[in-house]
C-alpha cells in the first residue's frame, strides 16, 4: 500500500489466514498521494460531533470516521460472487462437468406439486425458465434436491408470486388471476435507502486519492434538532400511527408486527450502543464528494406483479420513498451535516467552492429548506431488502431461519430479499455472511437426506 494511508487494520477482526477466505479484500489504492482531506475529515468530525476515527470497520462497531477495505485484489481487480465462487468451479474440469450455467434466460416461476400430510402442503420440483410464455420459448428443469432462489430483492418475490406464493389481493388482481397456493406477505416490507450528494471543489493542497466513511448516530445527524427528533422517535403512539399508515398503504401486512420493528429501531437509535443512523461517504480524487444515505428507513414499500405472464416482467416496484417524514428529515439533516463538515475546521482549509447543491440552496439553509431540496434531488441507493423476510411466520416472515419458504418443501430464498430490516452497515457483508451460513445448512441437509 502507498505510504501515508490512514487505514486501520485490526488482525483480530479478520481471518487468521486471509487466503482461506473466498472473497479477497484490500485497500483501494491508485498508487498516488493520499489526500490530506482524509485526516481533515476525521479531525473536523471529531470537532463538530465528537465521533471517533481510525477504526477497523470490519470489527462490528461502525461508528465514526474511518477508511475501509474494499473487495479488491492486490492488483485492484474487484472480487465478487462470480469471481469468488463460480470461476474456481469453471476452472476445475471435474467440478465444471457438474454445473450448467444458462445466460439470457428468465426464471418464470417455481413448479410446485401438492403433497399430503401435516407439514408443508407443497413441494418445489423445479423451475420454469425461458424468454417467452409460448410453449416453444420456455422450458422446465427438475430439481433432485432443492430449488435455491437468488434473484434479488426485486425479482425473487415476483417469481414467488408468479408461482402462487403471496398475498391474496395481489394474486387475485384482474390481470393477474393466479391461484393462491401459499398465503405469505411476499413482496411487502420493501426497504430501500435514499442518497443525496454534496460536492465541492478542493484547493490544490487537498488533491490526492482516498475514501472514508462517517457512520453517524441519530443524535450526531440531527445535531441541534436532536432533542426534538429523539422525542418523536421515543413516542410509541407515533410509532403505532406510522405502522397503521404503512399497512393501509400496502407496505406491510400487520400493524402490531411492524410496530415491533419500529420499537427495535427506537431501542437501537436511542440506546447506549451508538447504533448508527446515516453513512456519510467521502470520495476525494481532487474534489470533496460526499454521498450520504439514511441507513435505517422507517418507510416500507412493496413489489407486486401486474400480469400473469412472468416473461413480460410487468410489475410495480414502489419503495414509497420518504412516505415516513422521519426518513425525509433524517436525509435532510445528514445532507446539511455533510455541507457543515465541508466548510468547518480543517476541512474548511481545503474548501474551494461548492458545486452541489451550490446555488440551489443558500448557505444558511434551514432543515426545512434541506428537506424540500432532498425530496426533489435524491436518488435510490438500490440496497433493497425485506421482500422475502427471514423471521417468524407470525411476524410476517416468508422464510424461516434456514431460508426455507414457509409451507413449501425444498425451496429456499438466498439473497438480499431475506433480511427483515436494513442494517447500520453496508449490506454486502451481511449478504455474504447469510449465504455462507445457509450454504452450510444446505450441505448438512443433503448429507442427512442422501
Amino acid at each position: 500500500m502507498t505510504k501515508g494511508s490512514l487505514h486501520n487494520y485490526d488482525p483480530s477482526c479478520h481471518n487468521t489466514n486471509p487466503r482461506d477466505g473466498k472473497v479477497e479484500v484490500g485497500a483501494r489504492d491508485q498508487k498516488t498521494t493520499w489526500s490530506r482531506l482524509i485526516s481533515a475529515f476525521m479531525s473536523t468530525t471529531y470537532y463538530i460531533t465528537g465521533a471517533p476515527s481510525k477504526r477497523d470497520l470490519c470489527c462490528g462497531k461502525p461508528h465514526g470516521v474511518s477508511m475501509f477495505l474494499n473487495t479488491l485484489t492486490e492488483n485492484q481487480t474487484r472480487t465478487d460472487a462470480e469471481r469468488s465462487w463460480l470461476e474456481p468451479i469453471l476452472r476445475n474440469q471435474t467440478a465444471k462437468a457438474r454445473i450448467t450455467v444458462l445466460t439470457g434466460q428468465l426464471v418464470g416461476k417455481v413448479n410446485l406439486e401438492s403433497i399430503k400430510g401435516d407439514g408443508p402442503k407443497y413441494r418445489a420440483t423445479g423451475v420454469e425458465f425461458g424468454t417467452h410464455s409460448k410453449d416453444d420459448w420456455n422450458f422446465n428443469v427438475t430439481a433432485k434436491q432443492e430449488v435455491l432462489l437468488a434473484a434479488g430483492s426485486t425479482i425473487s418475490p415476483i417469481i414467488l408470486q408468479y408461482s402462487g406464493i403471496g398475498p391474496a389481493n395481489i394474486l387475485a388482481a384482474p390481470k393477474v388471476n393466479i391461484k393462491q397456493k401459499i398465503d405469505l406477505p411476499v413482496g411487502l416490507n420493501l426497504q430501500d435507502q435514499t442518497t443525496t450528494s454534496v460536492i465541492s471543489e478542493t484547493t490544490p493542497e487537498g488533491d490526492g486519492q482516498g475514501q472514508a466513511a462517517y457512520f453517524a448516530t441519530y443524535a450526531e445527524v440531527f445535531g441541534e434538532h436532536a432533542h426534538h427528533f429523539e422525542a418523536v422517535l421515543n413516542n410509541n403512539d407515533t410509532l403505532n400511527s406510522w405502522a397503521a399508515n404503512t399497512v393501509a398503504a400496502g407496505g406491510f401486512h400487520n400493524q402490531s408486527a411492524l410496530f415491533l420493528q419500529y420499537v427495535n429501531y427506537q431501542n437501537w437509535l436511542l440506546g447506549k450502543n451508538n447504533v448508527t443512523y446515516a453513512e456519510i461517504f467521502l470520495d476525494t480524487g481532487n474534489h470533496i464528494h460526499f454521498d450520504l444515505w439514511n441507513l435505517l428507513p422507517f418507510t416500507r414499500g412493496y413489489v407486486k406483479i401486474l400480469d400473469n405472464d412472468p416473461y413480460l416482467r410487468s410489475f410495480e416496484y414502489n419503495p414509497r420513498y420518504f412516505e415516513n417524514y422521519l426518513d425525509l428529515y433524517g436525509q435532510a439533516a445528514a445532507s446539511k451535516l455533510a455541507r457543515d463538515l465541508t466548510r468547518s475546521g480543517e476541512m474548511g482549509d481545503f474548501f474551494g467552492g461548492e458545486t452541489l447543491p451550490g446555488t440551489l440552496l443558500r448557505d444558511d439553509a434551514t432543515l426545512e429548506d434541506w428537506a424540500l431540496y432532498v425530496k426533489q434531488n435524491f436518488r435510490p441507493n438500490y440496497h433493497g431488502v425485506g421482500t422475502c423476510s427471514m423471521m417468524s411466520k407470525e411476524l410476517g416472515g416468508v422464510v424461516d431461519d434456514t431460508a426455507k419458504v414457509y409451507g413449501v418443501q425444498n425451496l429456499r430464498v438466498v439473497d438480499g430479499s431475506i433480511p427483515p430490516t436494513q442494517v447500520s452497515s453496508h449490506v454486502m457483508t451481511l449478504f455474504y455472511g447469510m449465504a455462507s451460513k445457509i450454504g452450510d445448512d444446505i450441505l448438512k441437509s443433503y448429507e442427512t437426506n442422501k
